[in-house]
């Protein structure tokens, strides 16, 4: 079982396909989710609501962050999902501007249980383009390490959490980085941090929930004109 924390603030296109397909795309009884709405408007608001209500194996927590704290959003989401749902054998953070694709939980399961089950400690489906790669630090091809991993997709032990979590409750606004200590931590006590090739999981926001640019917004449109020849059906900003 992987417990999935979902943080939300408005776009509700984008968060409604973000739900429909991380439902389409996993196999029902493998997860749970935790909705962090972080002061959505009511547009949002009521779709959430009306979600949760359909879904049982959903939860709906709305807080309010008047400065986008991001960091403080997701340690809420998971200290919500630990006493609402128990722990499962892994945690998964991610956003509402994902597009998820069949296989993309299986995947990391697999990678982070049997090909690496020490090293590697923290696994996305998706890396932001900018942060860059060092596949030579890792000899599966599939998988490519990072100086971080984004928390629009991070899959992780709950040991891990425990160990170097929570994220930087301090990060605020652009071009700052709720998860970088964190991802810097387990490089420092020696282990990997990176992502799955291709991608599995896409970022279709190239603006953050603050409505600014995010860092390598260039590089993300570049990588989503691709993406959306694959995945007609993809919706993006």
């Amino acid at each position: 079982m992987v417990n999935i924390v979902l943080l939300v603030h408005d776009r509700p296109k984008l968060t409604m396909q973000t739900l429909h397909t991380l439902y389409e795309a996993t196999p029902k009884g493998t997860f749970n989710l935790t909705i962090v709405d972080d002061g959505s408007e009511l547009t949002t608001e009521g779709l959430l609501g009306l979600w949760v209500r359909q879904h049982p194996d959903c939860a709906l927590l709305r807080i309010h962050n008047s400065k986008g704290i991001t960091g403080q959003a997701r340690n809420l989401g998971v200290y919500w999902a630990e006493k609402y749902w128990g722990r499962g054998d892994y945690l998964y953070l991610t956003d509402n501007d994902m597009y998820f694709t069949p296989g993309w939980l299986g995947q990391l399961v697999t990678t982070l249980h049997v090909l690496y089950p020490q090293k590697l400690r923290l696994l996305g489906a998706w890396n932001h383009p900018y942060l860059g790669k060092n596949s030579e630090l890792c000899p599966d091809p599939l998988v490519l390490t990072h100086d971080a991993v984004t928390g629009a997709s991070q899959m992780m032990r709950w040991e891990m959490w425990d160990k170097y979590g929570p994220l930087d409750a301090h990060a605020v606004g652009p071009g700052q980085s709720e998860d970088w200590k964190f991802c810097q931590d387990i490089i420092k006590d020696g282990g990997l941090v990176g992502s799955l090739q291709p991608h599995l999981v896409f970022n279709c926001g190239i603006t953050n929930s603050l409505g600014d640019d995010s860092p390598g917004a260039d590089q993300m449109q570049a990588q989503l004109k691709q993406a959306k020849s694959q995945y007609p059906e993809l919706t993006w900003e």
